[in-house]
């Protein structure tokens, strides 16, 4: 009995942990047959997102594309960005092998 259930609990364990590699992913088309080379894109409302795809699409890189993720969320969520927020941006600078942050929130002193 104890070799028997030392079995059932592996096979639950391992389907358990395979799983979510096969679980479907909203808004990936499963015809894809390569992994992002060329840049990928997130942003919490799916209109900002899709601008910043196509401004990589259109040959921009990730700063072009941030900035117009960034654009897109001060119109969609108002309420969670915008004129007088802070915010933090790590750019690695491939030709100087250097990496520089241009931005970084700061406290309100009063």
């Amino acid at each position: 009995m104890r070799p028997m259930k030392s079995l059932v609990l592996s096979v639950i364990s391992f389907s358990m942990m395979i799983t979510p590699a096969y679980a479907s992913v909203p808004g990936v088309d499963h015809t894809m047959k390569e992994a992002a080379t060329k840049g990928i894109v997130s942003a919490s409302h799916p209109l900002a997102a899709e601008a910043g795809r196509k401004i990589l699409e259109q040959g921009g890189n990730a700063i072009d594309a941030s900035a117009a993720i960034q654009s897109f969320l001060n119109v969609t969520e108002p309420m969670m960005s915008g004129i007088g927020g802070g915010g933090f941006m790590m750019i690695y600078m491939k030709e100087r092998r250097k990496l520089i942050n241009p931005e970084k929130a700061t406290a309100v002193v009063k």
